[in-house]
């Protein structure tokens, strides 16, 4: 195979060129076509079609303002410092006096969302990922030498990117099937040199040789010849095995409920020392001199051995740490542990037997959804709501936040915005919070639920909360004491309610869309039902609604004056739709590989496509305020993208009438 044709000896300017050109393709293809509109448009075109061109024009994009926040993920120590993988960007952090880190400087977005850093010297090497892991998966390799403004130096565009370890310039890496070796020396030319078929969980190595903990227990690879690894030895247990660390000549593998202690001094011939049962398989390891540490999902928390004496080790003490600890590293007597939901926890480690959580590091929760207030916008995950200031000067702050009580409390699953105040459900209880003071959210009332709430809208001193099988209309003149006005039954399995004129309209279920006059709280009554497969958000503006369908696509109604709906020509989609946002006569469309299109939908027989771009991660929700949509990425962070006055349309020759 040519250079050329294995893709290693393009330039850096040239490899962002073709990286660039295959995101805007997939951005074209995965929004409109992610809007597909060939098939809304077969109904309103001529009898004698316009031929489709063999590759559509790139459509405009869109400018993205402000990305911040995203899924906590990889950490790597930097010397003193500490490696964050959140979202589509690597973070560096500096630890505080008082054990709070603080931000020091952050990657550009990486266009894949990080999960896994290694570092070598001033270079740390960032695995990305995107919607298609065999196209979209990444190896970004970005200088160090100012923390404060890490550069990226080069790219590698690798199908189905995992784990990555760097050593000496050489960067060790799981792709695909195979553990593979790429030579990084020049981070514009990275040549790939040998590989192995090995598919494992993580990678260590020392000297000449790597450890792959893999499904059948841990290989040991000698790398002395980059070109040519070969396996040395394999030491097998029945179970997975997720990672290692090694003191001298012990390995601490875990694995399924178990910690093996394995000698490797015979690299060829590894025997098992003994083994721990631990609660659940651990899903990460890190050592520091006789100090073992595991972290554990589903509630186990952060668990901390004593492997000194490496025949018997014991655990000394465990700490529960909230939203599903996940990596660990250790700097000094502090550990720092990235959770799914709860953020990057630091524990103080001066005493084992007694560990401490000091304070976290406070970030933009995983959004879930979000409400905007102004210049402020509401952001929640399924454990925490923030506000973050939306002002131009300072986008993107952190200002107050709100949790329930317990670490362990059921999820967040609805929240809406009304009068200054935040209305939040989580399992059977309503919870008011006055946000006056946006640094200090204040809990001024609690209510008990007569069932869980899957969607939730308040609009003039009234609550309508709806969940699989029911609605229910709760007056909140005294908030602490709801009192319920009306209800309903119904198979809506409601995903979104949206309110206006004395209706009220639930989308999800069956048949899709069910439209509620609810003029007289205490006697709601359906007026209307309307077949939309998957639907899963509703959208109301002025004599229109719009409904996206997971199903694949966009609804539109228009209201008559006497309130029927008439259904206007709507718009098929290949990817099914997470969210519609509409703000005059644009509607902007996320799709569930985060994919935002702007489409004027003045004639909806003849849309026109202003803009699209593909964000990082998956979509989850969107909202719009004057001439800019924000967007909340599953994984991907809030995004923030304009859409400038004067941006040229796109439009779609085979549109015509």
């Amino acid at each position: 195979m040519s250079g050329d044709e294995s893709g290693f000896s393009m330039s850096a300017p040239d490899k962002r060129v073709r990286l660039a050109s295959r995101r805007a393709r997939h951005a074209w293809w995965g929004a409109c076509l992610a809007l597909a509109l060939l098939g809304a448009a077969g109904a309103a075109r001529a009898q004698t079609p316009e031929p489709a061109p063999s590759e559509p024009p790139a459509p405009p994009a869109l400018p993205v303002l402000l990305q911040a926040g995203g899924d906590l993920t990889a950490l790597a120590p930097f010397g003193d410092r500490l490696l964050l993988g959140q979202g589509p960007r690597v973070l560096i952090l500096e630890p505080g006096q008082d054990g709070a880190p603080r931000l020091i400087g952050q990657s550009e977005v990486l266009g894949g969302l990080v999960t896994d850093i290694a570092v070598d010297g001033q270079r740390a090497y960032a695995v990305t990922s995107g919607y298609a892991p065999e196209t979209d998966n990444a190896l970004t390799v970005l200088d160090l030498a100012d923390p404060t403004h890490p550069v990226v130096l080069g790219r590698l565009v690798e199908p189905w990117l995992s784990d990555v370890f760097a050593l000496d310039g050489l960067v060790y890496v799981t792709a695909a099937r195979s553990f593979l070796i790429v030579d990084f020396k020049d981070p514009a030319r990275p040549v790939k040199l040998g590989s192995a078929y090995v598919l494992p969980a993580d990678i260590l190595v020392r000297g000449k040789l790597a450890y792959l903990p893999a499904f059948d227990g841990m290989r040991i690879l000698d790398v002395s010849d980059p070109l040519l690894p070969v396996q040395v030895g394999h030491w097998v247990t029945a179970a997975n095995t997720y990672d290692v660390v090694l003191r001298g000549d012990v390995a601490f593998v875990t694995g399924s409920e178990l910690l093996h202690v394995v000698d490797v001094s015979n690299p060829a011939a590894p025997t098992l020392i003994t083994e721990l049962p631990l609660p659940s398989g651990a899903l990460d390891l890190d050592l520091a001199d006789d100090l073992l540490l595991a972290s554990f999902g589903g509630g186990e928390g952060l668990h901390l051995l004593d492997v000194a004496d490496p025949t018997a080790p014991h655990e000394l003490a465990t700490l529960e740490l909230p939203g599903d600890p996940r990596f660990i590293r250790i700097l000094g007597d502090r550990a720092f542990v990235s959770c799914a939901e709860g953020g990057l926890r630091v524990v103080d480690l001066s005493r084992p037997q007694q560990p401490r959580e000091l304070a976290p590091w406070s970030m933009v929760p995983p959004p879930v959804d979000l409400r905007l207030a102004g210049d402020r916008a509401l952001v929640w995950s399924y454990a925490q709501a923030r506000l973050v200031d939306l002002k131009p000067a300072s986008m993107g702050a952190l200002l107050g936040g709100w949790a329930p009580d317990s670490r362990f409390a059921p999820a967040i699953t609805a929240v809406d915005l009304a009068d200054g105040r935040a209305y939040a459900v989580h399992g059977d209880k309503l919870s008011v919070l006055d946000l006056g003071d946006p640094q200090q959210p204040r809990l001024v009332a609690e209510a008990r639920l007569d069932a869980p709430v899957s969607a939730l809208v308040v609009q003039r001193g009234l609550a309508y909360l709806a969940d699989e099988a029911s609605l229910t209309i709760l007056s909140l003149a005294d908030p602490a004491r709801p009192r319920k006005l009306g209800e309903m039954r119904g198979d809506w399995s409601a995903r979104d309610l949206a309110l206006a004129g004395g209706r009220l309209y639930i989308a999800g279920g069956e048949p899709g869309l069910a439209v509620l006059d609810v003029m007289d709280p205490a006697h709601p009554f359906l007026v209307a039902s309307l077949t939309v497969p998957g639907a899963i958000k509703v959208e109301l503006s002025g004599a229109r609604v719009y409904v996206a369908a997971q199903g694949g696509g966009l609804g539109i109604w228009t209201q008559a004056p006497g309130g029927d709906l008439r259904a206007l020509p709507a718009l098929p989609t290949v990817r099914p739709l997470m969210d519609v946002a509409v703000a005059g006569s644009t509607a902007y469309l996320l799709t569930e590989d985060a994919v935002l299109s702007a489409v004027d939908l003045r004639d909806s027989a003849a849309p026109v496509l202003l803009g699209v771009v593909d964000l990082p991660g998956t979509g989850a929700a969107l909202r719009v305020m004057g001439d800019r949509a924000y967007v909340a990425a599953a994984g991907g962070g809030l995004n923030v993208v304009g859409v400038p006055r004067g941006l040229p349309a796109l439009h779609l020759p085979w549109l015509g009438r």
